[in-house]
């Protein structure tokens, strides 16, 4: 099960949730559309695009995914390592990969209805389902430093 193609068949009939030519036009919308413009979205690059928005979570918003973190408890991150015969691939801690992680993939965390809100939001700037998303991910750079929460 090594080859990814035999393990994640893809359907032929099921449509992509960001086809070609789409990930502009994302990114380029939240660059203009006025719905946007109170989470302060700048582009550090176009090439590829690099979008940062200053206010993409609420003070409120901040807060309950940090304490979902702490609840579920942060872990060490971790690389990929060698892939395993079943095709998962086998954790491993590195030197450069220092930060602590938690993921919201609990009933507890994804019946918050902040943090349902805040993966509501990131769907519609995305324009990505949230089937098709990761979990949310709340991230520690340093465990004398405030988390940082990633979306996608």
């Amino acid at each position: 099960m090594r080859d990814y193609r035999k393990r994640c068949v893809v359907d032929p009939s099921i449509l992509p949730s960001v086809p070609p030519g789409a990930m502009n036009v994302m990114f380029e919308r939240l660059l203009t559309d006025p719905q946007f413009e109170a989470f302060k979205p700048t582009a550090l690059s176009s090439s590829p695009y690099v979008i940062q928005l200053d206010a993409f979570l609420s003070e409120e918003e901040s807060t309950a995914l940090i304490a979902q973190g702490q609840e579920k408890g942060f872990i060490r991150s971790e690389d990929a390592g060698a892939m395993r015969e079943d095709g998962s691939m086998t954790p491993i801690q590195s030197l450069h990969r220092t930060s602590h992680t938690a993921w919201c993939d609990n009933k507890l965390c994804l019946a918050d209805e902040l943090i349902q809100k805040v993966m509501l939001r990131a769907e519609d700037m995305t324009m990505v389902p949230q089937n098709n998303s990761e979990f949310v991910q709340v991230i520690c750079s340093n465990q004398q430093q405030s988390a940082a929460i990633r979306t996608t």
